[in-house]
């Protein structure tokens, strides 16, 4: 039997997901959510650039709760805005569907503070369902990969894992010029990474 998959958000790493789930048999794809109204309606595998699925996008996060489904994909960049990621993931899990986010904020829940590990932990206990923040930059590189080498080791007396991004290509405007700030002057307030105190959050 396969598994029911829903997909939240078809950003740069949304698409690369959608596209994976879609070539395997193991997985069925059931749904999917996406923050820009422009793509709602349309088939969820040709937005990622893969063959047509019959599954069509939606911006309405009732009707994805609606949806029977053994799993959520939460690809969002949910460090834009904690708090609504927060209710949203939330509100996926009380809804009976386990949830798998690559935001790297929730690797360790415990960091984002004692609020958010209740609601989380509340959240699954009401659903019936389970959390996994797995990360990807960082989550991977520089935190499991290092530790799973350290296992080839006979003595380990220190480890220093450090990871550089070549954003210079990287395909997301939203992320390079209205979050980071490319092409801002130094003390524009406009971009969203000039807000210390979110930044500190994240």
């Amino acid at each position: 039997m396969a598994f029911r998959i829903i997909h939240w958000a078809t950003g740069r790493t949304g698409k690369m997901v959608i596209r994976a789930t879609a070539e395997r048999p193991e997985y069925r794809v059931v749904g999917g959510f996406t923050y820009n109204p422009a793509k709602a309606g349309q088939d969820i595998a040709a937005v990622a650039g893969a063959a047509p699925l019959g599954i069509a996008l939606t911006s309405d996060r009732q009707a994805v709760l609606a949806l029977e489904a053994d799993c959520v994909l939460f690809l969002a960049g949910a460090e834009n805005d904690v708090p609504s990621s927060i209710a949203d993931i939330c509100a996926l899990l009380e809804s009976g569907k386990n949830v798998i986010t690559t935001a790297a904020n929730f690797i360790y829940p415990k960091s984002l503070g004692p609020d958010v590990e209740r609601a989380l932990a509340a959240a699954c206990a009401e659903g019936g369902t389970t959390f996994h923040g797995l990360g990807i930059m960082p989550g991977f590189l520089a935190e499991s990969v290092p530790l799973y080498l350290a296992r080839l080791s006979r003595r380990v007396d220190r480890m220093v894992a450090s990871e550089t991004l070549m954003y210079d290509k990287y395909p997301s405007t939203y992320q390079m010029f209205d979050l980071i700030g490319f092409g801002y002057a130094p003390d524009d307030p406009a971009p969203v990474f000039a807000n210390v105190e979110l930044v500190g959050e994240t």
